[in-house]
């Protein structure tokens, strides 16, 4: 196999690191957000996304677009106490369902949401803990020692974790955002995390330019294009190793809509 060669955005990687140091690395230069992220940031759209998360997302996303793939996973795991991340929850109604579904298949999950503002629906009468810090995902992983915390809460902690129209989505770094779900799984975990198709790339550059400026479409598909190669490449740059024979990277095409396709990430 030839030697990985860093990206430009690693190449502090190349200095010798302590493998305890790691936790404390930038994972890569911090990003610029989405417009309608950073307003969101910054309070200006306080209750946009709070409003979504309805319950009937539970059959959207676990049944319909993902059919029941993920509950299905837990379930064939001996871990009878699998920790759940789940980004972008909003009101976060849909976790009642499936919290209830895994119950009744014998397991007893302990389920953590990260949003950029607080979870404000009927799951937190039943989630363990509210991650959201009022910051989005590539600002909390590109600044370590002031997100220390934070990271410590996400990093190689979960069975399975979901960002269904989340942070793969509403980013100008899908890559980078898939990068970051891959590193909060523990060994056999799962992660499933939306990105945008390109033909919605192209629609919103044109309809929405604010959302995907039309100089970051060409990068933002040559990424998606070669979502796997991408991530690995940064999954190796940041662990200082080839973790090509760790880490299963895959496009899910039956979860294909017009706006987004599922990634599963799955750490052997």
């Amino acid at each position: 196999m030839s030697p990985i060669r860093l990206p430009k955005a690693f190449s502090f990687l190349r200095r010798p690191v302590k493998k305890k140091q790691l936790t404390k690395r930038p994972f890569g230069k911090e990003r610029e957000l989405q417009k309608q992220v950073k307003e969101m940031v910054d309070k200006k759209r306080e209750d946009t996304w709070k409003r979504k998360g309805t319950i009937e997302r539970y059959s959207e996303i676990f049944e319909s677009r993902l059919n029941s793939e993920p509950i299905d996973f837990l379930i064939k795991k001996e871990n009878k106490n699998p920790e759940i991340l789940i980004g972008g929850a909003a009101r976060g109604e849909y976790i009642v369902p499936l919290r209830k579904e895994l119950i009744e298949r014998g397991l007893h999950p302990e389920i953590d949401v990260f949003n950029i503002s607080p979870t404000n629906g009927t799951a937190n009468q039943i989630i363990r803990r509210d991650l959201s810090i009022g910051q989005a995902l590539e600002t909390i992983s590109s600044k370590p020692k002031e997100y220390s915390s934070q990271i410590n809460k996400l990093k190689e902690r979960f069975d399975l974790a979901i960002f269904a129209s989340g942070a793969g989505m509403h980013t100008l770094y899908p890559a980078f955002n898939v990068f970051n779900a891959a590193l909060m799984l523990k060994k056999g975990g799962r992660a499933y995390i939306e990105i945008p198709t390109q033909r919605f790339l192209e629609i919103q550059s044109i309809k929405n330019k604010e959302t995907y400026p039309s100089s970051q479409v060409k990068r933002i598909q040559k990424q998606i294009s070669e979502i796997d190669k991408v991530v690995l490449r940064m999954l190796s740059a940041y662990s200082k190793r080839d973790v090509s024979n760790e880490y299963e990277i895959k496009k899910l095409l039956r979860s294909k809509t017009r706006n987004g396709i599922f990634i599963r990430i799955e750490r052997k």
